[in-house]
């Protein structure tokens, strides 16, 4: 395991909370707010929220090769539900749920099916009916050690037995390249970009910007959370490596510029393959 620590580019007057975030409103902030725009059609909404992600495609594709169509799902930290009601479209049985609901009148509008309960997963009453299966998308990468061998001991609970689970670990591995990229290159292309920025906002009268370190979360190894889940009767059945690209995405150098390099997209993406930002697992419930 190692500490996740992300570096903003951000305009100096605007403040962030450096410790991870702990309340559903700091997680919206820290994603851009949750907007209910592009809520005008079950299409509109797939295009806006769903269409443009690779990570939401990886995940998709993880899930329709893995979950049951007929298996009474609970998803854990649901957020904006767009792989849910992809699912939800397509005949799945899913139970949404998460600390507050994101737009619930719109997607009910157009996904009659949705449904959804306001649940803690670390701290509320475990419900009384089993699940056949639970999923869990772009949340554990906030939880300490202990706070996710808690939190596999809850999913243990919820699943019925011989239920499935399916995780995504929410960033990449605790590996030697992806640490260089998080604790070296990201912080000196944040720096860099930010002292050229403010160079041409001197000039221009414009708002500096200052870099800020964060306490994002934690980015653990595939054998991490193997263990955790193993220790708490859930069984590795599949596991999937996908999203090569979204690491390098974080610098501004690569966005701005190397991306116009050509072959230089194809090369990073062979090197992203030890970092990959996707990683799914599918976990089986002892009986």
């Amino acid at each position: 395991m190692r500490v996740w620590n992300k570096t903003l580019v951000m305009p100096s007057t605007e403040s962030v909370a450096t410790s991870v975030d702990k309340t559903f409103s700091e997680h919206a902030r820290g994603m851009g707010g949750y907007p209910c725009s592009g809520y005008g059609s079950a299409a509109e909404f797939f295009a806006t929220y769903f269409d443009a992600s690779e990570r939401l495609q990886s995940y998709d594709a993880f899930l329709t090769a893995h979950l049951p169509r007929e298996a009474r799902t609970l998803s854990i930290a649901s957020g904006r539900c767009a792989n849910e009601m992809r699912l939800v479209s397509r005949g799945y049985c899913i139970v949404c749920s998460d600390l507050e609901p994101v737009c619930p009148g719109p997607t009910r509008a157009l996904f009659p099916d949705y449904a959804f309960m306001k649940w803690d997963a670390m701290a509320d009453p475990i419900p009384v009916d089993r699940f056949d299966a639970a999923i869990c998308l772009s949340f554990v990468y906030l939880l300490s050690p202990d706070a996710l061998d808690a939190f596999m001991e809850r999913v243990r609970a919820v699943l019925a037995p011989g239920g499935l689970f399916i995780l995504d670990a929410a960033g990449s591995p605790d590996h030697l390249v992806a640490n260089v990229l998080h604790d070296v290159v990201l912080p000196l292309d944040a720096r860099l970009s930010c002292a050229l920025f403010n160079l041409w906002a001197r000039a221009r009268g414009r708002e500096r910007r200052v870099v800020r370190r964060k306490h994002h979360g934690y980015r653990y190894a595939d054998t991490e959370f193997i263990a955790a889940a193993r220790r708490h009767g859930l069984v590795l059945e599949a596991i999937s490596h996908m999203d090569f690209e979204n690491e390098w995405m974080r610098m501004i150098a690569y966005r701005r510029v190397l991306l116009r390099v050509p072959f230089v997209r194809a090369a990073m993406r062979r090197v992203g393959r030890r970092i990959p930002y996707v990683r799914m697992f599918a976990f089986r419930c002892k009986e």
